[in-house]
């Protein structure tokens, strides 16, 4: 029987389904399942390396990208960065991004055809390495930068800045609420003034600073709210 199961996937945690294949209803609906990613995939030709067909499609869309604002690649995937900026676009468009996949695609293509011609030396191995490495990274910053998120709509780089300006919130709501639960405490700011009196007439040359950093501890506060408080109550 199929059960759930939780797999890291980069810097995540996805729920995958785990087939039994001692079940013939889960081998069965393994089977299907694995047709119908066959059937998802671009399909290969002749000669193809492996991922040629993928490349191919991926090139597709990087240039129904470049489409949306007009502009084409002459086939050499050589796109001038000064049309992009004519266009009004920054290094972090997508239409920027996609032209930067398509002049790395074409570099692997023709470091591909001097292999092909007997080049095999390490630095045209090397650049075939470079070319596809950036690929995968540039797309990986697009799916990031202008990929919208099936379920709300929203390009996935939104949610995630989003996300980390809701924690940010949370955490000044926290601290804040730290901050009242430690006012409420009684007495503690006149024991700390008394305390900061006490050291600054054995240390004249103390800073506020300093004292606050001695005192922070005794009463649970940070030394900047420490700080704070002898400020507020005269203690230069």
């Amino acid at each position: 029987m199929a059960d759930k199961i939780t797999r890291d996937t980069g810097m995540m945690q996805r729920t995958a389904t785990r087939y039994s294949m001692n079940d013939p209803s889960d081998a069965d609906h393994l089977s299907r399942a694995l047709r119908a990613l066959s059937a998802s995939l671009p399909v290969r030709v002749a000669g193809d390396w492996t991922g040629d067909a993928l490349r191919r499609s991926n090139a597709e869309r990087c240039r129904a990208i470049l489409a949306t604002v007009e502009l084409s690649t002459d086939g050499m995937c050589d796109l001038d960065t000064e049309l992009l900026r004519e266009k009004g676009l920054a290094e972090n468009s997508a239409q920027w991004i996609a032209a930067q996949w398509l002049a790395e695609h074409s570099a692997l293509m023709r470091a591909r055809e001097r292999f092909g011609n007997g080049d095999a030396t390490p630095g045209n191995l090397g650049r075939m390495l470079v070319a596809t490495e950036e690929m995968g990274r540039l797309q990986e910053r697009l799916w990031w930068r202008a990929g919208i998120d099936p379920l709300v709509k929203k390009t996935r780089e939104a949610l995630a800045v989003g996300k980390r300006e809701q924690e940010r919130a949370i955490g000044k709501a926290t601290e804040a609420r730290s901050v009242q639960a430690i006012d409420a405490r009684p007495d503690w700011h006149d024991l700390a003034i008394i305390e900061a009196r006490e050291i600054r007439q054995k240390h004249p040359t103390y800073s506020r600073w300093r004292i606050a950093g001695e005192l922070y501890k005794n009463h649970e506060v940070s030394r900047d709210r420490m700080n704070k408080v002898l400020k507020e109550n005269g203690l230069d």
